[in-house]
């Protein structure tokens, strides 16, 4: 196992806290966006594609949720 540095391990966790946020909003944007076009299309497979996006948004959550444990020490030690 790598040992990282305290300073480094934070700046570690708060760069993946903040793609996590981007990942969020990006999968939202292109959830929305495919499901509208799907509607409007007729397009089983775009409706879809966007219904995977939003799965895609919980796996995200789940991400940021698990940064933000760790971003604590009391936390990161449970």
């Amino acid at each position: 196992m790598t040992v990282v540095a305290p300073l480094a391990r934070d700046a570690l966790v708060r760069r993946g806290q903040w793609l996590s946020i981007a990942t969020l909003l990006y999968n939202a944007v292109e959830a929305v966006v495919a499901i509208v076009a799907g509607t409007l299309a007729g397009s089983v497979a775009l409706i879809g594609f966007g219904v995977d996006s939003g799965i895609e948004l919980t796996a995200s959550f789940a991400a940021l949720w698990r940064l933000n444990q760790d971003a604590d020490i009391e936390k990161r030690e449970r």
